[in-house]
């Protein structure tokens, strides 16, 4: 992922607080790009549980957690008070407020 993705952050400190280190990386902010790429085998990727459980993908990738505690993150979805909401964006947001009513 790009450096000013959060989950690039924490795993670059993850990655540097135990030595280690890769030579060739591709950067790119597209996860479904991401998770086919480690599916035909072109290297690993790190990412929330959350991304790989809407995976579209038909070819298995083999998936690992780690850390302790627990790595959670919060997700904000939010919008200027009278700006224009396409239906798609009124769609997500009111997915998300359901999703956060019904874990």
């Amino acid at each position: 992922m790009k450096p000013e993705q959060r989950t690039r952050q924490i795993m670059d400190a993850y990655l540097h607080e135990n030595g280690i280190h890769f030579d060739n990386v591709l950067y790119t902010g597209n996860l479904p790009a991401i998770m086919e790429l480690v599916a035909q085998g072109y290297g690993v990727s790190f990412m929330f549980e959350p991304h790989l459980r809407h995976r579209l993908g038909t070819v298995p990738i083999d998936c690992y957690s780690f850390g302790d505690p627990k790595m959670v993150t919060d997700f904000v979805a939010a919008t200027r008070r009278g700006a224009y909401l396409s239906t798609y964006a009124r769609d997500f947001i009111e997915i998300a407020r359901q999703m956060h009513a019904h874990p």
